[in-house]
């Protein structure tokens, strides 16, 4: 299965941003990178423990989806922990 981490060492090297808010229990962040020019959507939901992981991904219309839990409380793109939803680079 891939693993979010070498994700994340792809996407560092493209302009990328992420939107986020929080929802039920957990912070849900959209992750948009243009890749090859398209762009991919990520799905990431954050939980304060642990580490990000890919639990799910699919392919619709040219848009890449993949929901990922977090087991280790850091965030893999900007290197800090995180403790609230401002995740703009």
């Amino acid at each position: 299965e891939k693993r979010f981490r070498s994700m994340g060492q792809q996407c560092q090297h493209n302009s990328a941003w992420f939107s986020c808010y929080y929802q039920g229990r957990s912070y849900r962040a959209v992750f948009y990178s243009a890749t090859h020019q398209k762009m991919f959507k990520t799905l990431l939901y954050f939980n304060p423990r642990g580490i990000l992981d890919i639990v799910d991904s699919c392919n619709d219309n040219s848009q890449y989806y993949v929901k990922i839990k977090l087991i280790w409380a850091t965030n893999l793109f900007l290197s800090r922990p995180i403790t609230s939803c401002l995740l703009s680079p």
